[in-house]
């Protein structure tokens, strides 16, 4: 990167280690070394090895066909090593880009009556993009309207999150707008997008507030406005912009900042942030009774809010599959080793859940809210035999039972109550998209009828 074109050909750039300066090899402008080479030019740099900075080191041009740099005193093993160096430098490296994820809802108007969203982000997005750091382009920006058509095995909603878990920077143009959602009660893919990195990685998270912008007619309000409680509670401090230009100029602050920051903080210890702060913390605090019936309780509201009915006590029936199926709502209030007894085996006193129910209400099919994490041997020994379908999903895991018609879900990381409200309708979400609505409904019916068997013998 150093040669220009009007230079001479004849002579090559040649790295020479701070080790060969401090044995007497220096450079006396065009002429030549104590060792007979010639020298074109002598330039500072950092060690081209690594991206880390270390002692200067000198660049220097040497004639073509020449070998190794003639070091007396040197072994054969020295020299090699020394040439082994000089070809790594030689060897053009290119530092990978930052990936900038720009979140946002898409047709609302900024300011009120001016472009839509859409447009103000591709605009930001071609001129981060053509940005440069010492003649590099050094960004790649990610937004939903560049995405190519993705494989079947992750559907639009998995892959923003993928994308805000795995960009380097999520910058949320907060215009008050959750995004779209495809039941009632979910939350937006905006607050989705938001939650997944900040649970990630929060170092990497930047919230700008938008103000007037263009309300648009079909808005959720409950859906927005837990987007907006959930904001106010991560307390990210940013001061909010009323006009395109101003959004321009925060957008430019808020990237700088962050790579200064992260450069700083490093990767290792932006991941120490997760669910340390906001809601995950309170629920931390609180006692396994409690935090159970929080767990529970996020759980029916989740539930009820895309058309759940609550006939009971942590017991919603929900229309899946042209049947009105029994979900019974319990919660591990910490790793499942930890709380096994506060969980048990639900499904052994499904004989006696089922007495209280009206004719055509079929199961119980039990979703339990954990804490942590879910694995299949934990699903496996819960149910108390291996001998049946265990699926592992984004949302955590399912569980059913063929013989029997036993079926339950393990929702992993419910931190708080919008990660439990996340979880629940992504096993929602799975069910619909792997077909599996009307085979759990088909299920639960057995199910109810084997319990009704059951409780008629005793």
């Amino acid at each position: 990167m150093f040669l220009s074109a009007a230079r001479p050909q004849t002579h090559k750039l040649v790295w020479v280690p701070k080790s060969f300066q401090d044995r007497g090899l220096t450079a006396r402008g065009r002429g030549e070394s104590s060792y007979g080479n010639v020298f074109d030019k002598v330039l500072e740099t950092s060690s081209p090895q690594s991206g880390a900075h270390h002692s200067p080191e000198l660049w220097c041009r040497r004639p073509r066909g020449s070998g190794t740099l003639p070091i007396p005193g040197r072994s054969i093993k020295e020299r090699l090593g020394a040439q082994r160096k000089l070809n790594m430098a030689r060897t053009a490296t290119i530092a990978r880009k930052l990936k900038i994820m720009i979140s946002s809802q898409c047709r609302r108007q900024f300011p009120k009556g001016g472009r839509t969203l859409t447009e103000i982000r591709q605009e930001i997005r071609d001129r981060l993009e053509k940005a440069t750091l010492l003649g590099e382009r050094l960004f790649e920006i990610w937004i939903n309207e560049d995405a190519p058509a993705a494989g079947l095995d992750e559907n639009s909603w998995e892959k923003c999150l993928t994308q805000a878990r795995q960009a380097d920077i999520l910058i949320v143009l907060d215009a008050g707008h959750a995004g779209w959602a495809r039941a009632g009660g979910d939350i937006g893919i905006c607050h989705a997008e938001l939650m997944t990195a900040y649970n990630a990685q929060p170092g990497k998270v930047r919230i700008i507030p938008i103000r007037g912008s263009e309300p648009l007619g079909d808005e959720d309000a409950p859906r927005n406005l837990r987007f907006e409680e959930y904001v106010e509670r991560l307390n990210a401090f940013a001061p909010p912009v009323r006009s395109e230009a101003d959004l321009h100029t925060a957008v430019d602050r808020a990237v700088i900042d962050a790579v200064s920051s992260l450069t700083h903080l490093g990767v290792r210890e932006i991941r120490k942030g997760r669910y340390h702060s906001g809601d995950a913390l309170e629920w931390s605090k609180l006692s396994f009774a409690e935090r159970q019936e929080r767990m529970v309780a996020a759980l029916e509201s989740g539930l009820t809010e895309s058309g759940g009915k609550q006939f009971e006590t942590a017991v919603i029936s929900t229309s899946l599959g042209g049947k009105d199926v029994a979900f019974h709502l319990h919660a591990a209030p910490a790793a499942l080793t930890l709380s096994r007894e506060r969980v048990g085996r639900p499904f052994l006193e499904d004989h006696r859940l089922v007495q209280g129910y009206a004719k055509e209400v079929a199961g119980p099919v039990h979703i339990i809210a954990c804490q942590s994490g879910a694995t299949e041997t934990q699903a496996r020994t819960i149910l108390g035999f291996p001998d049946a379908m265990v699926v592992s999903a984004p949302f955590g895991i399912f569980v059913a039972d063929e013989t029997q018609q036993i079926q339950f879900a393990l929702l992993k990381d419910c931190r708080d109550d919008t990660t439990t409200r996340h979880a629940v309708h992504r096993f929602l979400d799975w069910l619909r998209e792997a077909g599996e609505e009307e085979a759990l409904a088909r299920r639960a019916e057995k199910r109810r009828k084997i319990a009704n068997a059951i409780a008629a013998e005793l």
